[in-house]
């Protein structure tokens, strides 16, 4: 062989090797991009399901505020009328004092409606925030990172270009020799 043949022959042994190299890198750099992956991909699908129960609690949550609110109403017109009945001078002094107790309960019971339409307003306010926290997750999460991974084109570069080139310059010159 000639001594241009065996140095084609090593060049291309010692870019094997380096390749080989190269690719087991790139191995381990593939894994932990997908383990990086899995994880981002479990983060996306807790906080859907986060966002998922968090809104169906809301709804629940404001449902139970909507009818508080509507008792809450009956309960204020209830207590009018017991003041206005309280006020009223053609009823007898047992009566008005009998309608004043009612209107004290009545506004007892206002206050406490009121307490819980707030108490459902916070837990509304609070699920509102755990959504917000949750879509933040779902926005931080870079969709480019997932399923990244070895493609055709990183094959596809001028460093395997020139070494394709180089393979035929050497099967060629191997022919040459075989000819001699």
């Amino acid at each position: 062989m000639e001594p241009i043949t065996i140095g084609i022959v090593c060049s291309l042994l010692g870019w094997g090797i380096k390749k080989i190299t190269d690719w087991r890198k790139e191995g381990t750099k593939r894994e932990k991009i997908k383990a990086k992956s899995d994880i981002e991909i479990a983060k996306i699908k807790a906080a859907q399901d986060n966002i998922k129960k968090a809104k169906k609690e809301q709804n629940d949550w404001k449902e139970k505020y909507e009818a508080q609110e509507k008792a809450n109403e009956q309960i204020k017109k209830d207590l009018e009328s017991a003041k206005n009945k309280a006020n009223d001078s053609s009823l007898s002094e047992e009566e008005r004092a009998t309608w004043r107790r009612k209107a004290a309960d009545l506004e007892d019971q206002y206050s406490q409606g009121s307490r819980k339409s707030q108490s459902y307003l916070d837990k509304i306010a609070e699920l509102t925030e755990i959504i917000k926290k949750n879509e933040d997750i779902l926005a931080s999460v870079k969709s480019s990172n997932l399923n990244e991974g070895y493609e055709l084109q990183d094959f596809l570069n001028m460093e395997t270009a020139m070494i394709v080139i180089a393979l035929y310059i050497g099967y060629q010159l191997l022919l040459k020799d075989d000819r001699k």
